[in-house]
């Protein structure tokens, strides 16, 4: 605005021109479209003309660049990625381990069906790629470039829905390449449902493994870890000690029920 007022005052003395009006020729000027300009053209006004272009150019670029992020990032991701961790979910268990993996400087690609959710933004500003799909979907899930992960984790919803997940990115490690063997990890609360799928899922020529399975338990994780931090009898009690040791649990959860199964086992 400087630069056109100054060549305003050299070009037309006489006229007065409201702040209004020059941002409206400063505005033309930056869409490269304010026509003949009289005589003398001012060194303020040249100075302005060329950092119009230089800010033309530059929201031209960055339009472009927003434009084709997506498309290159799928490219890239589908094509040539390697070594990368893959999320299934966005969920509370999924939004978590994702950004654990990003505070460990991994690169991480993300599957999840609604894009409204605010992890999906978060996750994003952190550098995560994230593929707005079923993670079902066979396409879907070649499209993360799962054949060449290192690892991936199904945290999509029950143990049915993880279990497909795995099932589905199990199919798709049949081409991968590279020696790396990736590593599937399948939420799943029920250790029985999970050994059949491990079983129909397995490679029947041996020695010829394109991926590994394993089952994790969140709750039953966190209660192992609460008991190891916190045992229930901190003193040792013997067995003819007229002492015993109460457990008393509130509410019924899957947390609550790992921590009983917990201390089943324990005793």
């Amino acid at each position: 605005t400087t630069g056109v007022r100054q060549h305003l005052a050299v070009t037309e003395p006489d006229r007065s021109y409201s702040p209004t009006t020059v941002v409206f020729f400063v505005l033309q000027m930056l869409g490269l479209d304010w026509g003949a300009v009289p005589e003398p053209v001012t060194w303020q006004l040249e100075t302005a003309r060329a950092l119009a272009v230089f800010v033309f150019l530059g929201a031209v670029i960055q339009t472009v660049l927003a434009f084709l992020k997506r498309p290159l990032e799928g490219f890239w991701l589908k094509r040539l990625a390697r070594g990368h961790s893959i999320v299934c979910g966005l969920g509370d268990k999924g939004s978590r381990i994702a950004r654990q993996l990003l505070d460990r400087g991994e690169f991480v690609a993300v599957i999840e069906r609604n894009e409204a959710l605010s992890a999906v933004d978060e996750l994003r500003k952190r550098g995560a790629i994230v593929v707005v799909g079923d993670a079902l979907h066979p396409d879907i899930m070649r499209s993360t470039g799962v054949a060449r992960c290192r690892r991936l984790l199904a945290t999509c919803g029950d143990d049915a829905v993880n279990l497909g997940v795995g099932a589905i990115a199990a199919s798709a490690t049949k081409q991968r390449a590279g020696p790396a063997v990736p590593i599937i990890h399948v939420h799943c609360m029920d250790p029985v449902a999970f050994d059949l799928f491990r079983l129909r899922s397995a490679t029947t020529t041996p020695g010829q493994a394109t991926f590994e399975t394993k089952r994790f338990n969140i709750p039953e994780n966190a209660a192992r870890l609460l008991l190891d931090a916190h045992p229930l009898d901190r003193e040792m009690i013997g067995p003819e000690s007229p002492r015993f040791v109460q457990l008393v649990i509130l509410g019924r959860s899957a947390e609550a029920e790992s921590i009983l199964l917990q201390t089943a086992s324990l005793a």
